[in-house]
C-alpha cells in the first residue's frame, strides 16, 4: 500500500529521525518479530510471507504469528498520506508534487477494489460499549473468506487487520474530503527548492552530525555538503577492543597463551598498523584532503597502557621502535592537507620534523597540543639556529596541555620553549596539570632576556587564560619584559583578556604584582578574571579599579580555604557595600561576578529600619511606642522590604547597591551558579530595574575561535 516503502532498518541505526510517520512503530515490530524468530527458532515458528497468492494454507495460523505484522503501519500510513494532503500537515518528507503523482494511481486502483469488495459485503448492525459506557449502533461488514484473502494478498494488509477496520479509515477519509474541498495542498517551497548558494550556506553553518544527516537525504544534497563532512578528520593509534582487552585478564598464569606480555605485542603492532594504513588511505584522497580543515592525532594507546599498568608498554614493546613509523605517517599526512585551520596532537612525541611539517601550512590558525612529550630534538632545534627550525607565524590560536602521563619523569611534557615556535600568538590557553602536579619544568627568566625573538610571544597576545596556573610571578616577570619594550616602541601591551584559575587561593600580594606589570606595559584590559584569591581585601579591589577603569567585565572568586576548589559562596572579609564603592571608578563596566556570601544584616533595608524605629522613640513615650510602631505603614513597608532581603538567594538586593555605584552595570553574578544570575537595565525614569534571571548569559571563552 505504501508507494515509499522503507527498506528493512538495522537496529543499530535505532537512533535515526523519525522522516515518515509510524516509522519508529514499524521498526519496533520488526526488531520484535527478528528476536521472536530468533528466540523461537528450535520450534519451526512459520514463516508465512503475504506476497504469494497460492499460500492461502496461512490463513489459518494465528495474526501474531504473522511475519508481515509490520504491514499493520502501513495501512495506516497509507490512510494518513492522504489526509495530509488534504489538510496541509504531513511527515517530514513533505507535500511534493512526485510524491503525489506516485500516490494517485494507487489511490484510485485500492479504492476501486475496496468499494467493489464493499458492495459485496453483507451488513449488519451491531451494539457496541463505547468508552464512556455508553451502547452505540454500528455496522458490521461480513465479507467470504476467498474475497477478502485475494483482496488482502494482493494489496499487502496483514492478517491483524479486519476489514472493518478499513472502512472506518475510508470513512474518516471521506469527513476529510468534505472539509477540505480544495484538493491537495503541494509544498511549494522545499530544500531542494533553494539556490546551491543557500544550501552550500546551511551546510557550512551546521554541525558535523547536521551536514551528515543533510548529506544523506539525496544525491544532490551528498554533492553539496560532502566538502563539510569530511571537514574533521581523526586518525590515531587506537586502543584495544573490548572483546580484546577481556582475553588480557583471562589468565594470571605466566604460561598462558592470553597472558597480558604475550597477547599486548600483537595488538599494539595490529594497532599501529591500522593507524599507517588510515594515513596512507587519507594521503592516496586528494579531494578529501583539501577539503580537510581539522585534524586530530590521537595516540590512545599510550592512555591505555598507562591506566592499566604504567610500566607495561615498557615492558613489552621498546617505545623508540615502536613510535619510529607512526611520527614519519604523521608528518607526511601534514603535507597534503594544504588547506588545514585546525591541528591537534594528544599524547605523541613531539620532533622537530613535526613542527617543520607545521611551519608549511598557510592557513593553519589554531594548534592543540595535549599531553604530548616534548623531545631533546625539539628542545635543542628551538633554542638553536633559526634556520633549523622555522617558525610557524600563521598560528594565532595555541592551547596547551602541560600534562604528560609520564609524570614520575620530570623532564617529560611540553616546556614553555615550545611557545618559541608561535611567535604571532593572539590567544593563548594554557592548561597545568591537576594539583596533585605542580611543578611544571619552566624555563628561567634569565634564558628570556638572551632571547630576543622570545619577547614577540608576549607583545602579540591578546587572550590569555591559564587553568590550574599558580607560578603567577613568572608571567609576571615576562609581562614586565614585554611592557619595557612597548614602552621604548610607544605602543600599549595588546592583552585585552586575562582569565587565570588557580585551584586554591594566591595572596594578594602575587596578583597585585601582575597587575602592577600590566599596569607598567599599559595594558588596556577588558575582561578580567581571577579564580582563586586567598585574601581578596580592599586594596585588590582598588588596584584594579585604578588601573584598569575602562573594563568591561570582571570576576572574582575566593578560596575560602585550602579544600576548595569549587565556585562555592564564602565570605569576603570586608562588607559588601565597602566593595561596591570602589565600582564607581568604572567607567564601562557591564558584567560583575564573584563568590561573595552576603550579610542580609547590612543591607540597606535593614538599616533604614534601625533609623525609622529611632526617629519614632524620639517623640512618643515607651508606652505609647509599641503602638505607634504598629501603626506606622512606612515601618511596615521597610520591614517587608528587610525580612524578604533575608532571604534575597539571587542577590538582587546586592545587585541594586552594586548598580547605584557603577549605573553601566548590567549583568551580576554570585561566581559560582552557572544557570542563572541577575539582569539590571534601567526604566524610562532612569531607575535601575532588577530581574532574577535574564535570558542570554554572557560567558567570555578565549577558547573560542575568533579568527
Amino acid at each position: 500500500m505504501d508507494p515509499e516503502e522503507s527498506k528493512v532498518l538495522n537496529s543499530q541505526y535505532a537512533h535515526w529521525p523519525e522522516l515518515r510517520l509510524y516509522e519508529q512503530e514499524e521498526h519496533q515490530a520488526r526488531s520484535e518479530r527478528s528476536h521472536l524468530i530468533t528466540s523461537t527458532s528450535e520450534e519451526g515458528l512459520a514463516s508465512v510471507t503475504l506476497c504469494p497468492p497460492e499460500h492461502h494454507s496461512a490463513e489459518e495460523s494465528s495474526a501474531v504469528n504473522d511475519p508481515d505484522y509490520f504491514r499493520y503501519y502501513h495501512m495506516y500510513r497509507f490512510f494518513m498520506t492522504i489526509q495530509g494532503f488534504l489538510q496541509g500537515d504531513l511527515d517530514l518528507t513533505g507535500r511534493h508534487q512526485h510524491r503525489l503523482d506516485r500516490l494517485k494511481p494507487l489511490w484510485k486502483q485500492f479504492f476501486e477494489d475496496f468499494h467493489a469488495l464493499k458492495k459485496c459485503a453483507r451488513v449488519s448492525v451491531i451494539e457496541y460499549q463505547d468508552h464512556d459506557g455508553q451502547i452505540e449502533p454500528g455496522l458490521f461488514y461480513d465479507i467470504g473468506k476467498d474475497d477478502w484473502t485475494s483482496f488482502r494478498l494482493k494489496w499487502r494488509i496483514p492478517r491483524v487487520i479486519h476489514f472493518d477496520d478499513l472502512v472506518v479509515e475510508a470513512d474518516c477519509l471521506s469527513k476529510y474530503y468534505l472539509l477540505y474541498q480544495d484538493g491537495p495542498k503541494i509544498q511549494r517551497l522545499c530544500l531542494l527548492d533553494l539556490p546551491v548558494e543557500i544550501l552550500d550556506h546551511i551546510c557550512s553553518v551546521m554541525l558535523l552530525r547536521d551536514a551528515r544527516l543533510f548529506s544523506a537525504s539525496c544525491k544532490r544534497l551528498y554533492t553539496i555538503g560532502r566538502q563539510y563532512i569530511f571537514q574533521k578528520l581523526v586518525l590515531g593509534v587506537r586502543r584495544p577492543r573490548s572483546s580484546e582487552t577481556r582475553r588480557l585478564y583471562a589468565s594470571d598464569s605466566a604460561d598462558s597463551v592470553d597472558h597480558p606480555l604475550k597477547v599486548l605485542p600483537s595488538l599494539a603492532l595490529e594497532a599501529r598498523q591500522d593507524f599507517i594504513d588510515a594515513c596512507q588511505n587519507f594521503q592516496s584522497q586528494p579531494s578529501k584532503a583539501g577539503w580537510t580543515r581539522k585534524l586530530s592525532f590521537r595516540n590512545s594507546w599510550r592512555t591505555f597502557t598507562h591506566n592499566t599498568d604504567g610500566s607495561l608498554s615498557s615492558d613489552i614493546l621498546d617505545p623508540t621502535s615502536f613510535y619510529s613509523p607512526i611520527l614519519p605517517a604523521l608528518v607526511q599526512t601534514l603535507g597534503v592537507v594544504r588547506n588545514l585551520q585546525i591541528l591537534e596532537l594528544s599524547d605523541l612525541d613531539l620532533t622537530s620534523e613535526c613542527f617543520v611539517a607545521i611551519s608549511q601550512l598557510s592557513f593553519l590558525r589554531n594548534v592543540i597540543l595535549s599531553r604530548c612529550i616534548q623531545t631533546e630534538n625539539l628542545t635543542d632545534a628551538i633554542i638553536g639556529d633559526v634556520v633549523q627550525l622555522p617558525r610557524s607565524p600563521q598560528v594565532k590560536l595555541l592551547d596547551l596541555d602541560l600534562y604528560s602521563l609520564e609524570h614520575d619523569q620530570s623532564e617529560d611534557g611540553l616546556t614553555w620553549l615550545i611557545l618559541l615556535i608561535f611567535p604571532t600568538l593572539t590567544t593563548l590557553h594554557c592548561a597545568n596539570p591537576p594539583h596533585d602536579r605542580l611543578n611544571t619544568p619552566l624555563i628561567p627568566v634569565a634564558l628570556f632576556e638572551n632571547l630576543p625573538s622570545s619577547l614577540e610571544l608576549f607583545t602579540t597576545i591578546q587572550t590569555l587564560f591559564l587553568t590550574h596556573f599558580h607560578d603567577i610571578p613568572f608571567f609576571a616577570d615576562m609581562f614586565r619584559l614585554s611592557g619595557a619594550v612597548f614602552n621604548r616602541s610607544g605602543s600599549p601591551l595588546p592583552l585585552t583578556h586575562l582569565k587565570i584559575h588557580s585551584c586554591w587561593g594566591q595572596s594578594d600580594e602575587v596578583y597585585l604584582d601582575l597587575l602592577a606589570a600590566l599596569h607598567s606595559g599599559s595594558a588596556r584590559l577588558k575582561a578580567l578574571i581571577l579564580e582563586g584569591l586567598q585574601t581578596a581585601g580592599l586594596a585588590l579591589f582598588d588596584c584594579i579599579t585604578e588601573y584598569f577603569p575602562d573594563l568591561v567585565a570582571l570576576g572574582l572568586v575566593r578560596r575560602e580555604n585550602a579544600r576548595q576548589h569549587t565556585y562555592k559562596a564564602c565570605p569576603w572579609p570586608h562588607p559588601t557595600w565597602e566593595y561596591a564603592r570602589y565600582c564607581s571608578r568604572f567607567r564601562k563596566l557591564k558584567h560583575f561576578s564573584w563568590n561573595s556570601r552576603f550579610n542580609s544584616d547590612m543591607l540597606p533595608a535593614m538599616l533604614l529600619v534601625f533609623e525609622r524605629q529611632a526617629e519614632l522613640a524620639v517623640f512618643h513615650s515607651s508606652t505609647e511606642l509599641a503602638q505607634v510602631l504598629e501603626m506606622d505603614t512606612e515601618l511596615r513597608a521597610l520591614e517587608e522590604e528587610a525580612e524578604y532581603g533575608k532571604y534575597d538567594t539571587y542577590g538582587m538586593n546586592v545587585a541594586r547597591l552594586f548598580s547605584v555605584h557603577c549605573p553601566t552595570l548590567e549583568t551580576f553574578g554570585d561566581g559560582y551558579r552557572t544557570w542563572g544570575g541577575i539582569c539590571i537595565s534601567k526604566d524610562e525614569e532612569g531607575r535601575a530595574r532588577i530581574e532574577s534571571e535574564f535570558p542570554q548569559r554572557y560567558w567570555w571563552n578565549p577558547r573560542v575561535n575568533t579568527m
